[in-house]
């Protein structure tokens, strides 16, 4: 098994450490890593989205800076409305989302968030909705289950135990 450290440092890496840029004085205070398929989705597919049926105010791409700058810099993020346990919970699997993306993934250790795919959020809406929820918690569960990571692959706990610490 591999810590975090030489899954991202690996060439070519298993995890990619998601960065953004922080304001002068901040410092990370939570982690982001993504599996390949997360980075190439934010490289190919999501500058091609629009937005959505919610009409917000912030193109996708300027959600996606938005929400990982909260994440990683530390800022609150708001139970239900950002950040989700899917269930069923002993699963342990949760969903970033903003109005027009979904970020489906699992909390590796408390305030470290592994990303396994990113997708458009209202692929998951409406009563014909092309992807569905119990097809994402099994992606990820699969990922998880294929990452070499040391154990415990996953973190257990409530929201504040794992994002707010």
């Amino acid at each position: 098994m591999a810590t975090l450290h030489i899954l991202t440092g690996r060439t070519p890496p298993a995890l990619h450490k998601i960065e953004v840029p922080l304001d002068r004085g901040e410092e990370p205070e939570r982690m982001i890593c993504g599996l390949p398929e997360f980075p190439r989705w934010i490289k190919e597919d999501l500058p091609s989205l629009e937005t959505g049926r919610l009409k917000a105010a912030d193109k996708p791409h300027e959600q996606l800076d938005n929400i990982l700058y909260r994440w990683i810099a530390g800022k609150d993020v708001a139970y239900g409305r950002m950040f989700k346990d899917l269930m069923p919970g002993p699963e342990e699997i949760w969903e970033m989302k903003t109005a027009d993306l979904r970020i489906f993934g699992w909390m590796y250790r408390p305030r470290i968030f592994i990303a396994v795919f990113g997708d458009y959020a209202d692929f998951y809406k409406g009563r014909n909705a092309p992807a569905s929820y119990t097809t994402a918690r099994t992606r990820v569960k699969n990922a998880r289950r294929l990452l070499d990571i040391d154990e415990p692959k996953f973190a257990t706990g409530s929201f504040d135990d794992l994002v707010c610490v």
